[in-house]
């Protein structure tokens, strides 16, 4: 028995329930997106910040830190379940993943060659900010969007105003993340 074809009105009201569903299958790929921003907010704030106020130069401590930045990333990544398989959930593992492959390469190169800080932290900060406007443009996210511009503009900014000014500028983003992530994982918590 064939159906008739769909009124109007109940098309319209498909595609709106459909819209609805992709929606809140995003809430747990932003929700893990807002718990990054607070594990990397985090380690921005300490380590920029510990530099900032000469407290100590960081320096080999950004190895462990970032070691264990990443190994805390892929958990809470392993833990969001089936979103990871939505359309948005694979554009957005491959985006993390090449952005790795690339941050690699590019730090491996970048010691090989004997770069130091803060050229180091702003080849290495430029490329964090294309990876949240890439996983902006993948989620609609608007706020990852601004943050990644808001990155990459500060990034370039306060390299030109020394490495006292770098870091602080860098801490303070950290604390804009930290706050950043901390709203996301409220606003989509599961």
């Amino acid at each position: 028995m064939d159906r008739p074809p769909y009124s109007p009105e109940e098309a319209a009201e498909v595609l709106r329930q459909a819209e609805g569903a992709r929606q809140r299958a995003r809430h747990p790929l932003r929700a893990f997106v807002g718990q990054l921003l607070v594990l990397w907010g985090l380690i921005y704030l300490v380590m920029y910040g510990v530099s900032a106020l000469g407290l100590a130069d960081p320096g080999w401590l950004w190895l462990p830190a970032v070691l264990l930045g990443f190994v805390a990333s892929f958990t809470l990544g392993s833990r969001i379940g089936s979103a990871i398989r939505s359309p948005e959930g694979h554009a957005l593992r491959k985006t993390w993943a090449w952005f790795g492959v690339v941050m690699a390469t590019a730090s491996f190169a970048l010691v090989l060659q004997g770069v130091e800080d803060p050229l180091f932290s702003f080849v290495v900060n430029l490329l964090v900010a294309f990876a949240l406007l890439q996983s902006g443009e993948t989620l609609g996210e608007r706020g990852l969007i601004r943050g990644g511009l808001l990155l990459a503009a500060v990034n370039a900014l306060f390299l030109a105003a020394g490495t006292q000014a770098y870091a602080l500028a860098l801490a303070a983003l950290g604390l804009v993340a930290l706050v950043a992530g901390v709203i996301m994982t409220r606003r989509y918590a599961v």
